[in-house]
């Protein structure tokens, strides 16, 4: 089932003591959502996913906007950022390097 999404923010901190990569986004779902690395991590691209606690039905309660996020600590390794929700693509962010 595809969902609704906006507002999708990737940066790279270099504050010292917290340097890292950090990305957020909204997602419009009825319940709370997270975003995740997915295990099967390709060494050049991050693979993140949206997961929601219980599979829904966008017709059955009213879908409100949370906030998700996802932080990587360390020296920024990826060119890239992939999202999906489920098998579908939902943002590819490339050339990520450039941010360092």
């Amino acid at each position: 089932m595809s969902i609704q999404t906006k507002n999708w923010n990737i940066e790279f901190d270099k504050t010292p003591d917290a340097e890292g990569l950090r990305v957020s986004g909204i997602v419009s779902v009825p319940y709370d959502a997270r975003l995740e690395a997915a295990p099967d991590q390709a060494s050049s691209a991050l693979r993140l996913n949206i997961i929601l606690p219980v599979e829904y039905n966008s017709t059955a309660a009213p879908l409100v906007d949370k906030p998700v996020s996802y932080f990587e600590p360390g020296p920024m390794k990826y060119n890239d950022v992939l999202i999906f929700h489920g098998e579908e693509l939902i943002l590819k962010s490339t050339d990520l390097l450039m941010l360092c």
